[in-house]
This record gives C-alpha cells, sequence and structure tokens, in this order.
C-alpha cells in the first residue's frame, strides 16, 4: 500500500496517529514535488524516526514512543540471513561473490 492508501485506511479505522503521521508524510511529498524536488519516502520515514527518537530522548514522552512503533511498520522488512540464502538458493544464484 501506498501513503495515500495507508492514510484512507487510517481514517477508516479512525486511527489517529496513524493519520496524523500519514498526513505529515503525504504534506512533505506533495511540498518537495512542488517545489521540483525529488524525495523518497524511505528517507523521509527514516527522518521522522529520527526526530521521534530525539524528541523521545529529550522528553521521555510515550507518544514518541508510539510514533515510532507506527513509524517502523512503515519501513520494508528485512532480511535475515536464512531467508537471504534461501532466495540465493532458488534463483541459483551460487557463483555470485
Amino acid at each position: 500500500m501506498n501513503l495515500k492508501e495507508l492514510y484512507q485506511q487510517a481514517r477508516m479505522d479512525r486511527n489517529q496517529l496513524a493519520k496524523a503521521i500519514l498526513s505529515c508524510l503525504i504534506a512533505d511529498i506533495d511540498l518537495a514535488k512542488s517545489r521540483g524536488e525529488t524525495l523518497v519516502e524511505l528517507d523521509l520515514i527514516q527522518k521522522y524516526i529520527k526526530n521521534a527518537n530525539t524528541n523521545y530522548d529529550l522528553t521521555k514522552d510515550m507518544k514518541y514512543l508510539l510514533e515510532l512503533t507506527y513509524l517502523h511498520t512503515l519501513l520494508p522488512k528485512q532480511l535475515d540471513s536464512s531467508e537471504i540464502k534461501q532466495i540465493i538458493a532458488q534463483s541459483d544464484l551460487t557463483d555470485i561473490k
């Protein structure tokens, strides 16, 4: 799902936290596009994570932990070594060094 679809789902679910975060992400992306800039969603999400970490460290406010939890759900899943080995075995990429 893209961010706009996630936002629509958050609205239907009445998830205020997700709506707030997604609306800010979408607004930042739209602003960058209007300026002719290229903005990668993943980079922006990581920037939001860094900001939420900093804010939590400064304030110890639990809302930043909630933000972090939600923001991490937007990141792509990282593969562990066994999953990577399985993909390599299935793709016949054993000769790559």
